[in-house]
């Protein structure tokens, strides 16, 4: 991270004024620079870039000097990226001393690589939980935390070359690199490799004669539906005629895939951009031995309760970190061999995020567990006496989501979230999901080093209800009224029954609502209801607390 010219040595980098004009420049020279990516499969700072495959939803930290930036001293952000196929918009991200923050856009992200400029002034800032920060810098103006999204779209490979702020007034624009054509790309793979072993993928590029001389980026990939095996990129400066390279991607034991090869150059468009695959790899796993899960109980120990992994006990000391694949500049050993290394017995990382659950059903018909083969692989070599206790979301995958918008839950004020805790579709269907991936996973070799699964969703994975940190009050969805008016019936029995109950003469078990927002947010007694004047209320909030409960039970059993 820099400013040109003219240094004064800080502990992040080197910063400068030069001339009039204010910059601050990220050129990924330093693994430093670069903080906290996110759902970014492969994550890594090397050859002055940031690069990864997306998940639903990526994006990464800049680092900034330990007091901040004024943000008035900067109008422009200047980003230069590579994105393997176009995504909804490049966001922005801020948080300021005062504890405001925004995240906010202009521009859709291209495929191929280009200069995106976004003026800081007019970019189109939205999500919040302050209306008064949807403007760059907020209302004090001290950036302590600023974030790149380049794009919400998964299964994109992305590249971010550099990124300046500079106080110049620039327009919200694209700039395209001029992209390469005619260019011919053979990539050649082996159908079948024995896992462990490398996939060697030639790539024979033909370049055209207007090419000559120009620096490109040919790349190897090799990934699953949504996870990334291994990949090398080399910049290359083109010449007329043919070029080959060879390419020798590793795999991991005991890890079967299909895995797809993904080659060329990325700054050719069109039929030979890098986004479709060359070739489809069966990577094969040797049997092994049989495994199945441990036997996990939990039983008094000197008056208190412990854990007991094969009848010897295991402290439920774990450790789950953001990234526990790769480091960001792949120079360091994970945090969890560290932690591992100093005793941590057991590993508790998470699969899939809040809004975007993952158990394996990538698309519908389409199952892929190589996100979790790949994980408990990789863990063997960074911790190989470890345990594990994952994390595993419940919350239906985006795609679900997409398709049933009528399972989503519906708060007071009509909008909607998540699904709906007591939608029977979602706990039916999600719910065989969570069978075959348990089914998996006691087929594979690292079963007998599973000691159980923390199953989660709801807000901030915790089953809290959706929408109960911003004031949203639920659940008026078809699935939610369905279940409140037949939990009321058990409860009631009769419309008699329920307007006694409520004191409201007019209800009747087949129309009755939830208690509106007013009503939850106030009580008659400080925090005392009236069981009388707010029976309706109680009833809400009881039958709420109940079906949270009875979702959690669902996917335990």
């Amino acid at each position: 991270m820099s400013r040109p010219t003219a240094p004064l040595i800080l502990g992040l980098g080197v910063w400068a004024m030069s001339g009039s004009a204010a910059e601050l420049r990220w050129d990924f020279d330093a693994p430093s620079e670069v903080h906290g990516p996110t759902n970014l499969s492969g994550a890594k700072l090397s050859d002055g870039r940031v690069r990864g495959l997306s998940r639903w939803d990526p994006f990464f930290y800049l680092r900034l000097p330990e007091a901040g930036i004024d943000a008035a001293e900067y109008r422009a952000l200047q980003v230069r990226l590579y994105s393997s196929a176009p995504a909804d918009l490049l966001d922005i991200y801020y948080k300021t001393a005062a504890g405001y923050w925004c995240l906010g856009g202009s521009l859709p992200v291209k495929a191929g690589w280009g200069v995106y400029t976004v003026d800081l002034l007019a970019n189109r800032w939205r999500e919040t939980d302050f209306p008064e920060a949807r403007k760059w810098g907020g209302p004090d103006g001290r950036v302590i935390s600023f974030r790149l999204d380049p794009g919400n779209e998964a299964a994109r490979w992305i590249v971010v070359d550099w990124v300046r702020l500079t106080d110049e007034a620039l327009p919200t624009t694209f700039e395209p690199s001029p992209a390469l054509t005619d260019v011919e790309v053979t990539v050649v793979a082996p159908e079948r490799v024995t896992a462990g072993n490398a996939v060697d993928v030639s790539l024979t590029l033909a370049f055209p004669q207007p090419a000559a001389g120009r620096e490109v980026t040919a790349q190897a990939r090799l990934q699953t539906e949504g996870e990334l095996i291994a990949f090398e990129e080399r910049r290359l400066a083109a010449a007329a005629g043919t070029q080959q390279l060879t390419f020798r991607l590793p795999t991991l034991p005991f890890v079967s895939a299909e895995a797809k090869v993904f080659a060329g150059v990325q700054e050719t468009l069109g039929p030979d951009q890098t986004d479709r695959p060359r070739a489809v790899v069966r990577i094969a796993a040797e049997p092994g031995p049989a495994t199945d899960f441990p036997e996990c109980v939990v039983r008094p120990l000197g008056g208190s309760p412990a854990v007991f992994v094969d009848g010897r006990t295991v402290p439920l000391f774990c450790f789950g970190g953001d990234n526990p694949l790769l480091e960001l500049d792949g120079s360091q050993p994970p945090r969890h061999a560290e932690m591992a290394a100093a005793g941590v017995p057991i590993m508790s990382d998470w699969f899939g995020t809040s809004g975007d659950g993952h158990l394996g059903h990538v698309a519908e018909g389409r199952y892929d567990y190589s996100a979790f083969d790949l994980y408990f692989a990789r863990m063997a070599q960074a911790a190989p006496n470890a345990l594990f206790l994952p994390h595993v979301y419940v919350t239906p995958p985006a795609w679900w989501t997409l398709a049933h918008p009528e399972e989503m839950v519906r708060f007071a004020d009509g909008t909607t979230g998540y699904q709906s805790f007591a939608s029977e579709r979602w706990r039916e269907e999600i719910g065989d999901d969570l069978v075959r991936l348990i089914r998996h996973l006691r087929s594979q070799p690292y079963a007998d080093r599973l000691i159980g699964l923390i199953i989660c969703s709801g807000y901030t994975a915790e089953w809290q209800t959706w929408g109960v940190w911003q004031d949203h009050f639920t659940d008026f969805s078809e699935p939610g009224l369905r279940a409140w008016r037949a939990w009321l019936t058990r409860r009631y029995a009769s419309d008699e029954g329920l307007q006694a109950a409520w004191g409201q003469p007019d209800v009747a078990l087949a129309t009755a609502v939830p208690a509106s927002a007013e009503a939850r947010q106030s009580a008659a007694h400080l925090m005392l209801r009236d069981p009388q004047a707010e029976a309706q209320t109680i009833d809400t909030l009881t039958f709420i607390n109940e079906l949270d409960a009875e979702a959690i039970l669902h996917f335990a059993r």
